[in-house]
C-alpha cells in the first residue's frame, strides 16, 4: 500500500510541475533577445524604457554602473519587481534550456538598477 501512494505522490508531483512549468500568463510583456526569452509580469511598476534597460542588463549588452546621485547619500528607495528569462539552448542533451528568476531594483531618486538572481532550473522548452 505504501509503494501505491509513494507512485502515485511521485506521479502529481511531477504532473503539477509540469502544468506550471508552461504555464503563461497573457498579460506579459515579452522581450526576445537572440537565445534569450525574457518575461515581465503586466503587474510590474516600471515603464517601457526602464524594461528596455532591464533588458539589455540581462542580455549583458549594458555593462555600464549605474549612477549614485546625491539624493541617495544616505540610502536608496528602491522600486522591486521580478522577471523571468528562459536561455534557449544551454545544454546539448535535454533539458536544454535554463531558467532563471531575477530581482530587479531601480532606485526612484537616482535611477540606480540592481539586479539579483534569486534561482534557476533548467527546463524543457526547446527540441
Amino acid at each position: 500500500m505504501k509503494k501505491i501512494l509513494v507512485v502515485l505522490f511521485a506521479f502529481l508531483l511531477a504532473l503539477l510541475m509540469c502544468v506550471s512549468a508552461f504555464a503563461e500568463n497573457e498579460n506579459e510583456f515579452v522581450y526576445q533577445r537572440g537565445n534569450i526569452t525574457i518575461y515581465f509580469d503586466s503587474s510590474t511598476t516600471f515603464n517601457a524604457e526602464q524594461r528596455e534597460a532591464f533588458v539589455d542588463i540581462l542580455t549583458g549588452t549594458n555593462n555600464q554602473p549605474s549612477p549614485c546621485g546625491l539624493a541617495c547619500l544616505f540610502g536608496h528607495k528602491y522600486e522591486i519587481a521580478s522577471v523571468t528569462t528562459v536561455t534557449h539552448q544551454v545544454n546539448s542533451v535535454q533539458p536544454k534550456c535554463l531558467e532563471e528568476t531575477f530581482e530587479l531594483k531601480q532606485c526612484t531618486r537616482c535611477n540606480k538598477q540592481v539586479v539579483e538572481r534569486m534561482g534557476y532550473m533548467y527546463i524543457v522548452c526547446c527540441e
